[in-house]
């Protein structure tokens, strides 16, 4: 029912449009701006901490920075286009944003699960199966054994 209200659907575009201008001031400030990896990273923390319900500490990333560059230096990669390598960038962050705003929105404990399982198939999309194993922490991506 979010989208049914057009204050609401004001009200989110608004938050969204801020957060990817803070979040691409921020990025150039730590050297990160247009940067593919910086942005999978990004995305990747916004979808665990709503999936989880936990703030994820922003120190991570530059491990996870790091970590999402090597997982993106495979072959698929070094033949993508820069127009591919932008949907890539953009994709994980907004889908991080998305999870964020509707964590931030929930009112209930039902909004809040809804939320919850909305980052939670979003982690699953990315990870496909196994994607319970993963997670982030001090150290950055791990997965359980």
């Amino acid at each position: 029912d979010l989208f049914d209200d057009k204050e609401d659907q004001k009200l989110f575009e608004d938050f969204f449009n801020e957060a990817m201008t803070e979040w691409e001031k921020d990025a150039k400030k730590g050297g990160y701006d247009n940067d593919v990896a910086a942005g999978m990273a990004g995305g990747l923390m916004l979808i665990y901490s709503a999936k989880t319900g936990k703030e994820v500490d922003e120190g991570i990333l530059p491990t996870l920075v790091k970590q999402c560059q090597s997982i993106l230096d495979g072959d698929a990669m070094k033949k993508a286009t820069d127009q591919e390598k932008q949907g890539i960038y953009e994709t994980f962050l907004c889908m991080g944003f998305f999870c964020a705003i509707m964590d931030l929105a929930a009112e209930s404990g039902d909004d809040k699960k809804a939320a919850q399982g909305l980052a939670t198939e979003y982690w699953k999309t990315i990870w496909g199966d196994g994607a319970e194993k993963i997670t982030l922490s001090d150290a950055g991506l791990e997965i359980a054994e």
